[in-house]
């Protein structure tokens, strides 16, 4: 959920797939938009459209960029968890 200035909703956004799906990190970025990153069990489906690579035991780590108007998917990375790693925080590039 994005919150205006004055404390009201701007924006309300779920994302997801068919499984659990855990998000543990919020980064805003320069231009104005976030990018969002956790872990997930699902495979394409709903805001996933990325096939499962880690399979259903390991997962994969799922990072997805929102846009600041209205909190819509801009891109996403897939990649596989081999070592059952969660994704504690995102942090910039200096």
């Amino acid at each position: 959920m994005k919150l205006k200035a004055d404390g009201s909703k701007q924006w309300d956004k779920t994302l997801g797939g068919t499984d659990t799906d855990r998000l543990t990190s919020v980064l805003p970025t320069s231009d104005g938009s976030f990018v969002v990153g956790g872990t997930s069990m699902s495979g394409a489906s709903l805001d996933k459209s990325g096939a499962l690579k880690g399979g259903r035991f390991y997962g994969d780590i799922w990072v997805v960029k929102l846009d600041n108007a209205i909190g819509n998917r801009k891109e996403q990375i897939i990649t596989f968890n081999p070592w059952l790693i969660r994704m504690f925080e995102i942090l910039p590039l200096p």
